[in-house]
């Protein structure tokens, strides 16, 4: 589940909107009545490189995990399911 709303820059500048989002997202393996065994919400400003809306993009994101039973997947490393602040630049073309 995203949420993201777009807000357009002047055109003179390098960056020609900026993107605040938050997203939730979740994993489980055990389907049960307790929830999900993993939850993610991540927080972000993205910097649209282009006109188009959620095209190319420099985000600063910061990612929040809740645990309620580990799994297996996530804990190959430590940083898998670790809260952590990303820099991610999606390039379309």
């Amino acid at each position: 589940l995203q949420g993201a709303y777009a807000v357009p820059l002047k055109e003179t500048y390098f960056f020609k909107n900026i993107v605040p989002a938050v997203r939730w997202d979740a994993i489980d393996k055990h389907m049960n009545e307790k929830g999900f065994d993993v939850d993610r919400l991540t927080v972000g400003l993205g910097f649209g490189l282009t006109k188009k809306y959620f095209s190319s993009i420099l985000r600063f994101d910061y990612e929040w995990y809740f645990i309620n039973q580990e799994l297996d997947i996530l804990n190959l490393y430590e940083e898998m399911d670790s809260d952590k602040f990303t820099v991610e630049l999606l390039l379309t073309f």
